[in-house]
């Protein structure tokens, strides 16, 4: 399956020079992407507000569920130096209840095209986009 995240600039930029290699979602409902990324799913990465710049391979996912606060403390330990959230990041997420942790590979920069029929959605992740044959990017 084809997934749309939407990123904000400086996590998009971290994921595309490999200083960020997990993609961190967490949140109170089960909603995208909880349940439905696989290992091997394609994800387009595109700028909050702005363009589709890049896309990835999931290498490995892992859905949390009953999360607490002491629970997100303990991931924000173990995976915050692959996953790059600042503080008031990890403050935000402190009640979620549910997550979802995709090991990023392949990451690659993206000029193809890539339709997910939403306009205006606000979801910040987008599962079963269609994506079109990709142009030679630059960089």
């Amino acid at each position: 399956m084809d997934h749309l995240a939407i990123l904000k600039p400086r996590y998009l930029d971290a994921i595309l020079d490999g200083r960020k290699t997990i993609e961190c979602r967490l949140m109170r409902n089960r909603v995208p992407p909880f349940g439905l990324v696989r290992p091997g799913d394609r994800i387009f990465l595109k700028d909050s507000g702005g363009p589709i710049r890049g896309v990835a391979r999931a290498a490995a996912v892992r859905d949390l569920s009953g999360l607490t606060p002491a629970s997100i403390l303990d991931l924000e330990r173990e995976f915050n130096g692959r996953v790059l959230g600042d503080a008031e990041f990890w403050r935000k997420k402190a009640g979620a209840r549910y997550g979802t942790l995709i090991w990023l590979g392949g990451v690659s920069p993206w000029a193809g095209e890539c339709r997910h029929g939403r306009r205006g959605a606000r979801s910040a992740w987008i599962a079963g986009i269609r994506a079109g044959k990709a142009r030679a990017a630059t960089v």
